[in-house]
């Protein structure tokens, strides 16, 4: 299943090769993911917060850190839920109970991160894109980052 949005929130299920529209897009979309678990499940990263829909993207909830942005959101495939909010830093959740903790401030002095993407094979390991355009990489969850390529 993949989501996607081009004026509204897209929804492939034969691999991209067709689209649907599922739904609105929530107000001030950033980023997409959606849950290793449930295809239905999807979270979107907002200038206004984490929102979530439970139902194929056509309807959304405000899920965490209200009036404020979540610059990306990913998942595990545990179903760790992981975002990152300027100021807040790095967060942790799970799906089955999303209260939010900080992992650690984050690695870019910017303040946000435009991009996470992480290793299935090795779970504690991250690949982050931040807002100075640094490739960054942690082995330990998020709680320190070195930039890729750097010595």
């Amino acid at each position: 299943m993949l989501y996607g949005s081009y004026g509204a929130i897209q929804a492939s299920h034969d691999g991209g090769k067709s689209w649907t529209i599922a739904g609105d897009a929530p107000a001030k979309l950033i980023d997409l993911a959606v849950s290793p678990t449930n295809p239905d499940i999807v979270y979107a990263a907002t200038e206004d917060g984490l929102m979530v829909s439970r139902d194929g993207a056509r309807n959304w909830q405000q899920l965490a850190l209200g009036g404020a942005p979540v610059t990306t959101v990913e998942l595990a495939a545990d179903g760790t839920i992981y975002a990152f909010a300027p100021g807040r830093g790095l967060l942790r959740a799970t799906e089955a109970a999303p209260d939010f903790m900080t992992v650690a401030e984050g690695p870019d002095p910017a303040g946000y991160i435009l991009h996470l993407a992480l290793d299935a094979p090795a779970s504690n390991r991250m690949v982050a894109v931040t807002g100075t355009s640094a490739i960054v990489v942690s082995s330990d969850a998020g709680a320190t980052w070195s930039v890729l390529g750097s010595k």
